[in-house]
């Protein structure tokens, strides 16, 4: 009797973030501490390499961090509960990173001044531009590995991410000259709300609006190379 030959097992998937090593275990593309609770339709999870999975994942937080404590954001009722509880408890546990660079860029000043917040919250709060484009590229690389697979960003294509207000987030649709326009994405009570656009000519040209809690929002451009603007 013959022996029955055994399937080779299908090759592990590639990690969506690096595009090295393979994706061993799953990421939620939009962090889950932006959430009170993770909503049943919407969340959206790739295969990621485990190293690349725990980098993100201190992002993550900064990321929540951020906005949540945000005076834009608290008038969206998720951002102000995650703000009161899951935030206050990181300060109280000294495990926050935003929370440490604001004492140490605050309490000199209310030292020297107890009226030196301004009257709309904590506007000013320097905040590190380098970690938040970080995350912001991997939620973007993870985004686009979702909505248009099979196809992925290319490991070193590159990926622009700016702040923008509601006035210039609509003067930027026309940026592409070809593009094919999606219909907005909510996830989870509009925590986040995510638009994008893909060039019919070059599918790695891509422009996409990210905005959490109805309130802030980035566009993140992507291309082969770096445009002259953003």
């Amino acid at each position: 009797m013959s022996k029955k030959r055994q399937r080779p097992s299908p090759p592990k998937p590639v990690c969506v973030y690096c595009g090295a090593h393979p994706g061993v275990t799953k990421d939620h593309v939009i962090p889950k501490c932006l959430f009170s609770t993770m909503p049943v339709v919407g969340t959206i999870t790739v295969p990621v390499y485990k190293e690349c999975n725990e980098r993100k994942a201190k992002d993550d937080t900064y990321l929540a961090d951020t906005l949540q404590s945000h005076f834009l954001a608290q008038q969206h009722p998720v951002a102000r509960s995650q703000a009161e509880g899951r935030f206050l408890r990181s300060v109280a546990k000294h495990s926050s990173d935003f929370a440490e660079a604001l004492v140490e860029q605050y309490v000199p000043l209310l030292a020297a001044d107890p009226n030196a917040l301004p009257d709309d919250g904590l506007t000013e709060i320097t905040v590190d531009p380098t970690r938040l484009t970080h995350v912001l590229q991997l939620i973007t690389r993870g985004l686009y590995a979702h909505y248009l697979k099979p196809k992925r960003l290319p490991p070193d294509c590159f990926i622009g991410v700016k702040r923008v207000s509601e006035e210039e987030m609509v003067k930027l649709l026309p940026r592409l000259t070809s593009v094919t326009i999606h219909g907005l994405h909510r996830i989870g009570e509009d925590v986040v709300i995510v638009r994008y656009s893909i060039s019919q000519s070059n599918p790695v040209e891509s422009l996409w609006l990210i905005v959490f809690y109805q309130s802030i929002v980035f566009t993140v451009l992507t291309s082969m190379g770096k445009p002259s603007a953003h």
